[in-house]
């Protein structure tokens, strides 16, 4: 007798190899995810190799782009400027952008002047290495000596012996990453200066490439999606510019404070500290460390130990202002991330791109929340329709 199945056996059938089927699927996507989760370590390094690797491709058009992008403002000033005084309206920003140039020149050339008077006239760098290796032998044989007239040294001998050759550790290793850095400090150097050149060309022809940006954009993507995306491309224009700016602001302020409360209490090598204290304020939470840390150690170098304490008491000082009034003020809430996120967006950044991801971690959060909100109204208001 021939068997013929009917249709509630064939439906059966169906479903019993098709939760099967879903069930052998959604295997593999567990054992991917837990494979994926144990080597999570892995696969960051992997991304974070294959993104360094990208940048460096395109490093100079990076640059150059950057550059370009922090430069705008400036150039709109000098450029607008022109025209009233003009009344020309010329579509190529050639005078505003070589103004601008000019200024940017003008004020490195004064800055490298001016510190290489400074570094001429008080030191050279065999006189800086060997001076802070006098006073730290001078310091050792300080300590020691303390500890001698107490009758403290056979005790606490193991332990500031073992504190002396970290130092002395820690010193050799300044040096040769110093020396392993001055390599590619060069091309560092050419690839700024690269950056500036094509920059300029950015920058002078900017409407000429932002109209053939739009042309490009309105053809490839659909009416909606592109007003969107110029309406969000405004807001992170807002919140990413902002901050850098604001952040920019802010470590020339803080320069500013801080070699001048230095030079007061003649501190020594005060500009300098200053300045690189007042960018290393760029990197949040890090760099007010970094800053303080420096000027501390400086200060102990000097042979008076009451420096370093006025150096703690300013740099602490200077950092509470700087938290509680000037930030606020110039960098404002454009980024509105809370104190947690901050941190976790930091320690993230840091992680997968070392000192350039902790600085741009924090506009790239802001930069992120923006996107999400703007796709749950767009996604709320679809909702409500």
């Amino acid at each position: 007798m021939k068997f013929i199945p009917g249709k509630k056996c064939l439906k059966v059938s169906f479903y019993t190899v098709f939760t099967f089927g879903l069930i052998y699927v959604l295997k593999n996507i567990i054992d991917a995810a837990v494979l994926s989760l144990a080597n999570m370590d892995i696969i960051f390094k992997s991304l974070a190799a294959l993104l360094g690797r990208a940048f460096s491709v395109f490093s100079l058009p990076l640059t150059a782009f950057v550059i370009a992008y922090l430069l705008d403002p400036l150039c709109d000033f000098f450029q607008n400027f022109y025209n009233k005084k003009t009344g020309g309206s010329p579509k190529r920003r050639i005078v505003g952008t070589s103004a601008a140039y000019f200024v940017i020149l003008l004020f490195f050339g004064i800055l490298i002047f001016f510190a290489g008077r400074y570094i001429g006239n008080s030191l050279s760098v065999d006189g800086l290495i060997s001076g802070s290796v006098e006073q730290l032998n001078t310091m050792y044989s300080n300590v020691i000596g303390f500890l001698k007239n107490h009758g403290l040294y056979n005790a606490a001998a193991k332990y500031v012996n073992a504190l002396w050759g970290d130092i002395i550790g820690f010193f050799d290793d300044l040096g040769n990453s110093l020396i392993k850095g001055a390599a590619g400090f060069g091309s560092f150097i050419l690839n700024i200066l690269l950056g500036f050149v094509i920059a300029f060309y950015f920058l002078a022809d900017k409407e000429k490439y932002l109209s053939l940006s739009k042309k490009i954009f309105r053809r490839v993507l659909p009416r909606k999606i592109y007003k969107s995306a110029g309406r969000i491309t405004m807001d992170i224009h807002g919140v990413f510019f902002g901050y850098i700016r604001g952040q920019l602001t802010d470590a020339f302020i803080m320069s500013l404070l801080i070699s001048s409360f230095f030079v007061i209490f003649r501190i020594k090598f005060a500009v300098l500290i200053g300045v690189i204290s007042g960018f290393s304020n760029i990197i949040p939470y890090f760099g007010a460390i970094t800053g303080f840390c420096l000027a501390v150690f400086s200060a102990l170098l000097s042979g008076e130990p009451i420096k370093a304490v006025y150096a703690a008491v300013i740099m602490v000082g200077l950092q509470q202002i700087d938290s509680v009034f000037i930030v606020p003020k110039i960098v404002g809430e454009k980024v509105e991330l809370s104190p947690p996120a901050v941190i976790v967006a930091l320690a993230v950044g840091g992680k997968l791109f070392g000192i350039l991801g902790m600085i741009f971690a924090v506009p790239f959060c802001g930069i992120l929340k923006i996107i999400l909100k703007n796709y749950a109204h767009g996604s709320s208001s679809d909702t409500d329709l």
